[in-house]
C-alpha cells in the first residue's frame, strides 16, 4: 500500500523508453518522460531536479493555455467586433421596391461590402482583424432575418426584413456585390404612424432605430453557431432627410358630369437610390372648418408610377369636388369669411395655401394592399398649394347709369342716409386664372371698396347688401360682369385729395380722371355643383370718370317761372323753375344743397336745391333763392345790375359757392369744398312759353306827343308796381335807311308816377299814357311821321323804379341789340 512517502514511479525501472504521451482522467497531458525522471529520483539529486522542471514546464504551458482561451473568448471577440465596425463599408447603390404584398413589401437590395482596415485607427485591433480575417478568409451566414425596433416609441417593433444566405470574403481589400430580395413584413404600423406624425410636425429631434438578428455563422469547417448580432443607429434631426419639395407644372379645374374635375401635374427630385413600382393609391383633400376639424373637400387618385434611383419623378393625379360642405362655405363665428373663403382669398392673390393630403380607407379600385390602404387612411400631410400668378384680376372696370345722392338733411348720423350714396351699373372684365376652365355664373355681389386718386386713398363705397349681378364668359375665356350698384354709401376718409378729385372734374378741361378702386368682394355664384358664396376676393382695377365738359350749352337754358313770396326793404326771397341741362351721363340727387350767389365776386345772396334730381339732358330745376347782398353799395349796385339785365332779357353771369353748411350734416365736407363754385348763365326774360319780354310793345301819339307801352309782369303770381321812368327811344341799327343806333334819339320819357302792374298769369298791362320829349327826329314831321298809322321798331333803354312787396329799387332796363328792340304803333 502507498504511503505518503512511496515513489510515484517503481523501482524497476532503470532504463528510459521512448517518450510515450496519454491523457488522464482528468484531461492533464502525461509522457513517459515523467515516470523515467520520478525513477531516478530515488537514486540521486540530478534526477530531483529534472523533475522539478518538468513540472515548471508543465505549469507554464497550462498558464498559457489558459490565457489563449481568455483571449479567444473575451478579448478576440471584443476586438472583431470592433474591427468590423471600423473596417466593414457598406455602400447600398439601390432598393428596389418590386412589389407589395398582402403582407409587406418585396425589395430588391443591390450593395457593395468592402473591407478597409486603414480605416481602424487602434494598431492592436486592427492587427488582430487583419490577422483574423486573413486566416478565415471567408464567412458564411445562413438564411435569417433582421428585427427592427424603435426603442423611443417603447421598444416597438417596426418591421422584420428576410435576409438570404450569403457568403463573404473578409479580408482586407475585398469587396463583395450583393444583390438579394428581402421580404419586408410591417408589424406595428401604429409606432410607425406615431413616428410619420413626428416627422412632419417638426417633433422628431432625432430617431433611434435598433437591429437584432440572430444568424448562423461559418468559417470554412469551423462553426461559429448562432450569433445574435445588435446593433443601433442614432440620427439627429439635422440629419434626418427632409420630405422633398414639389413643384406643381400644371393645375386645371373643369366641369365633368355634374362635379368639378381636378387635374394636377407635379415633378417630385428624388435624391436616394430608391427605385419602386408604387400602385395606384386613392387620397382625400381636406381643409379645417370654422372649429380645426379637417373637414374633405376633394377626392384624388394616383396612377402606378414608376420610380427610379436619383430620377425626378413626374406624376399627374386627378381628382375631383363633388360638393361643397356647409362647414367650409359658412361664415366662421364672429367674422364675414368661411374657411373656404380663406383658402381662396390666399390663393388668388399668390400666398401659399395648405392642404390636408390624407390615404383613402376605401381599398377598391386602388390597387394597393389592405395594410398599405389602412396606413396611409392614418397619415395626413399637409401639402402647400402655391398661389395663383398673374396680373390684377380685373382687367377693366366701366361705370353707366352713374347717380350721386348727396346726404339727406336732419339723417341719423351714421346712418346710409347722412352720406354721400352711389348707384351705377358697374360693368367689369375678370382675368380668370388659367386653371379655371368650367363655368362661373355670378348672381349676386357685395363688397366694401376703396377709392384712390393717384394712389393716394380719399374714400370707401359700402355695399353692405346683395346687389344684383349677371356675368357672361367671353370668347378669350374671362368673366365678363355687370353689377347693379344701388344706394351704396360713401365716405371721404382724405377731403383734401377728394377737393383736388373735383377740381379736376368740374374744371380739368373735360378731361376726365382715373380712380383706383380696390376693395374685398363677397361673391354669390353657382358652381357646377352647387350654388356658393365666395368672400374675401380681393378685387381691384382703374375707373375712367367723365370731367365736365368745357363745350357744353347753358346749364340754365330758361326761365319758366319767378315768383316772389316774401320780401323785405332790403331782400327777396324768390323761387325759379329753370330748364336746366345736365352735360354728363351721371344722374344727380340733391335732396338739400345750398349755395352762395356771386357776380364779379360779390354776395348777392344764396340760392338752395331740395329734392331734385338731375338725369343726364334736359331736366326741369327748382331753386329758391335769397337777394340779399352783402358787402356794401357795390354789392347792391352788383344786385341791380344782375336784375335790370334779368329784366332787359340779357344773360347774366353768376357763380354758385360751396360754402361750409352747404350739405347739411357734413360740415367737413363743407369745408373741404368752400369756396369751390360752379359759373352758371342766368337766361334773362323772355316770357313764359310765349316768349315774351318785359315791354312787349308800344304805341306813340303825334298830335299829343305822348306814348304808352305794354309791360309784361316777370312775375307769375304777384303784382309788380313801376314808377319813375326815366328812358329814351332810339333809332335801331336795322331799320332799312342806313341809320346808325345811338346817333338819333326819337325822343324821352320821364314819368314820376307810379302804376301797378297786374300778375303776369293776367298777361299784359297797360301803362298810362306819359308825355314824350322830342328828339331831332322824332315828333309829328319828323322820322316816325313817316311811319304814320303803320308801325316801326324802336330800340328803348330806361331807367325804372320797381317794386315787389316792401323791396324798392331802381333797375336799368337796356334790351340786347338785335333782339330787344319793341315794335311801337304811330298814331296821329
Amino acid at each position: 500500500m502507498a504511503t505518503e512517502r512511496t515513489p510515484l514511479l517503481p523501482s524497476s525501472v532503470t532504463h528510459p523508453a521512448p517518450e510515450t504521451r496519454a491523457v488522464t482522467a482528468s484531461g492533464a497531458f502525461h509522457t513517459t518522460l515523467d515516470d523515467s525522471a520520478s525513477n531516478n529520483s530515488s537514486g540521486s539529486d540530478t534526477p530531483k531536479k529534472r523533475k522539478r522542471w518538468a513540472l515548471w514546464i508543465v505549469l507554464v504551458l497550462l498558464t498559457i493555455l489558459g490565457l489563449l482561451l481568455l483571449i479567444t473568448a473575451f478579448f478576440v471577440p471584443a476586438v472583431g467586433e470592433r474591427y468590423a465596425k471600423a473596417a466593414v463599408v457598406l455602400n447600398v447603390s439601390s432598393i428596389a421596391v418590386e412589389s407589395f404584398t398582402p403582407q409587406g413589401i418585396e425589395a430588391r437590395v443591390k450593395a457593395n461590402v468592402s473591407v478597409d482596415s486603414s480605416r481602424v485607427e487602434n494598431k492592436l485591433v486592427r492587427r488582430f482583424g487583419q490577422l483574423g480575417t486573413a486566416l478565415a478568409r471567408k464567412v458564411t451566414t445562413e438564411r435569417g432575418k433582421i428585427y427592427l425596433f424603435l426603442p423611443d416609441y417603447d421598444q416597438a417593433l417596426l418591421a422584420n426584413a428576410s435576409v438570404p444566405k450569403m457568403i463573404l470574403d473578409v479580408r482586407d481589400g475585398h469587396t463583395n456585390s450583393l444583390d438579394f430580395v428581402s421580404h419586408v413584413d410591417p408589424v406595428s404600423l401604429e409606432s410607425a404612424k406615431k413616428l410619420v406624425d413626428d416627422y412632419i410636425t417638426g417633433e422628431l429631434q432625432s430617431l433611434q432605430v435598433m437591429g437584432k438578428a440572430r444568424l448562423d455563422m461559418h468559417s470554412g469547417i469551423v462553426h461559429f453557431g448562432q450569433q445574435l448580432l445588435t446593433e443601433t443607429i442614432t440620427i439627429e434631426g439635422n440629419t434626418l432627410p427632409s420630405i422633398p419639395k414639389y413643384n406643381i407644372t400644371h393645375l386645371s379645374f373643369y366641369e365633368n358630369s355634374g362635379t368639378i374635375a381636378v387635374n394636377i401635374s407635379a415633378s417630385i427630385p428624388n435624391p436616394y437610390p430608391i427605385k419602386a413600382n408604387v400602385p395606384s393609391l386613392q387620397f382625400t383633400v381636406s381643409l379645417p372648418d370654422c372649429d380645426k376639424k379637417l373637414v374633405q373637400l376633394a377626392s384624388a387618385k394616383t396612377p402606378e408610377l414608376s420610380i427610379l434611383p436619383k430620377t425626378e419623378i413626374k406624376m399627374n393625379v386627378t381628382g375631383s369636388v363633388e360638393t361643397l360642405p356647409d362647414s367650409l362655405t359658412s361664415a366662421c363665428p364672429g367674422t364675414d369669411r368661411s374657411p373656404l373663403d380663406v383658402f381662396l382669398e390666399l390663393y388668388l392673390h399668390e400666398n401659399v395655401s395648405t392642404v390636408y393630403v390624407s390615404g383613402s380607407r376605401e381599398a377598391a379600385g386602388s390597387g394597393a394592399p389592405r395594410w398599405l390602404v389602412g396606413f396611409l387612411g392614418n397619415i395626413t400631410v399637409p401639402a402647400s398649394v402655391p398661389g395663383h400668378k398673374s396680373k390684377a384680376m380685373v382687367e377693366s372696370m366701366g361705370l353707366s347709369r352713374v347717380k350721386f345722392q348727396l346726404p339727406e338733411p336732419g339723417a341719423q348720423p351714421g346712418s346710409p342716409e347722412s352720406s354721400p350714396r352711389f348707384s351705377a351699373m358697374v360693368d367689369a372684365v375678370v382675368g380668370l386664372p388659367p386653371e379655371l376652365k368650367f363655368t362661373l355664373d355670378v348672381k349676386n355681389i357685395k363688397a366694401v371698396a376703396n377709392l384712390s386718386y393717384h394712389g393716394t386713398k380719399f374714400g370707401e363705397v359700402f355695399m353692405r347688401d346683395w346687389m344684383p349681378a349677371r356675368s357672361s364668359m367671353t370668347e378669350e375665356g374671362k368673366l365678363n360682369v355687370e353689377v347693379d350698384v344701388e344706394q351704396a354709401p360713401m365716405s371721404i376718409t382724405n377731403y383734401q385729395v377728394f377737393r383736388t378729385v373735383v377740381q379736376r372734374l368740374f374744371w380739368g378741361g373735360g378731361r376726365g380722371l382715373m380712380l383706383g378702386v380696390d376693395g374685398i368682394t363677397d361673391v354669390r355664384m353657382v358652381l357646377p355643383i352647387k350654388e356658393s358664396e365666395k368672400g374675401g376676393v380681393k378685387a381691384a382695377g382703374e375707373v375712367m370718370i367723365k370731367g365736365f365738359p368745357t363745350d357744353h350749352p347753358a346749364l340754365l337754358t330758361a326761365l319758366h317761372n319767378l315768383d316772389i313770396p316774401f320780401t323785405t326793404e332790403s331782400s327777396i326771397t324768390v323761387t325759379l323753375r329753370f330748364s336746366a341741362y345736365n352735360p354728363t351721363n351721371y344722374t344727380i340727387t340733391v335732396p338739400y344743397l345750398s349755395v352762395k350767389v356771386l357776380k364779379d365776386g360779390y354776395v348777392l345772396g344764396n340760392a338752395t336745391v331740395s329734392e331734385t334730381t338731375l338725369v343726364p339732358g334736359a331736366n326741369s330745376l327748382d331753386v329758391v333763392g335769397m337777394y340779399e347782398p352783402i358787402g356794401g353799395p357795390e354789392a347792391v349796385e352788383k344786385g341791380l345790375e344782375m336784375l335790370g339785365a334779368y329784366l332787359s332779357g340779357r344773360e347774366t353771369v353768376l357763380e354758385g359757392r360751396i360754402h361750409a353748411d352747404s350739405v347739411p350734416g357734413m360740415e367737413e365736407l363743407g369745408r373741404a369744398l368752400e369756396g369751390m363754385g360752379v359759373r352758371v348763365t342766368v337766361p334773362g326774360l323772355h316770357g313764359r312759353q310765349e316768349g315774351g319780354r318785359f315791354v312787349e310793345e308800344g304805341e306813340v301819339h303825334l298830335l299829343t306827343s305822348t306814348a304808352e307801352m305794354k309791360v309784361r309782369n316777370p312775375l307769375w303770381e304777384r303784382e309788380v308796381v313801376v314808377w319813375d321812368v326815366d328812358g329814351v327811344g332810339k333809332i335801331p341799327t336795322d331799320n332799312g335807311n342806313g341809320d346808325e343806333l345811338g346817333k338819333d334819339v326819337l325822343g324821352r320819357i320821364r314819368y314820376e308816377k307810379c302804376w301797378v302792374v297786374r300778375k303776369g298769369k293776367d298777361g299784359g298791362e297797360w301803362s298810362p299814357r306819359v308825355p314824350v320829349e322830342w328828339g331831332p327826329r322824332g315828333g309829328r314831321w319828323g322820322w316816325l311821321g313817316g311811319w304814320l298809322g303803320g308801325s316801326v321798331r324802336v330800340r328803348g333803354e330806361a331807367w325804372v323804379g320797381v317794386g315787389v312787396g316792401k323791396w324798392r329799387g331802381k333797375l336799368r332796363w337796356e334790351p340786347v341789340e338785335g333782339t330787344g328792340e319793341v315794335e311801337v304803333a304811330v298814331r296821329l
